[in-house]
């Protein structure tokens, strides 16, 4: 839930997930559309805060969801985006083998280097699964939003990225 917000878009490529979305999560302000993130059917500078958790890896079009996020993300808004680590999740899957599900799967430096190439601004940290879960800058960090981690970015289950322009 997104207090203050004065109006919430989520959208789906899969029709029946905005079925299920509209019929049970409904609430004044915020609608449900069918749509692909490739391709989001908004004119640009829509919206102040974009968030795309654990999706990019799913998406066989994945540089196009990021260049999306920038042209419907106004002047100094934000992507909240995060993904599996492909080393941490490669060892976990072992046994099972790859995610069928995934197109593609980042290690830390590919998926920063991909945000950096569209957003000036990128802010990572890593995200891991204890008895809570915990997002902690891979390093010494001066913004308002940190905590102590482990500072190897292999050992990492996920990562977490904020993209601005500003």
């Amino acid at each position: 839930q997104l207090q203050g917000a004065r109006s919430i878009t989520a959208f789906d490529i899969a029709a029946d997930a905005v079925a299920y979305a509209r019929q049970n999560f409904s609430r004044p302000a915020v609608r449900f559309l069918r749509a692909a993130c490739e391709t989001i059917p908004f004119a640009n500078a829509s919206f102040d805060l974009m968030v795309a958790y654990e999706l990019i890896e799913h998406l066989e079009r994945w540089p196009e969801l990021i260049a999306e996020a920038r042209r419907v993300l106004r002047p100094g808004g934000v992507l909240l985006i995060s993904t599996p680590n492909r080393k941490y999740y490669a060892e976990a899957r072992a046994e099972a083998g790859p995610n069928p599900f995934h197109a593609h799967e980042f290690d830390f430096d590919e998926f920063d280097s991909a945000l950096k190439q569209v957003f000036p601004h990128v802010r990572m940290w890593t995200q891991n699964h204890n008895e809570a879960i915990v997002f902690a800058p891979p390093g010494p960090a001066n913004g308002t939003v940190a905590s102590e981690g482990d500072p190897d970015r292999d050992n990492a289950n996920f990562f977490l990225a904020a993209c601005s322009t500003a």
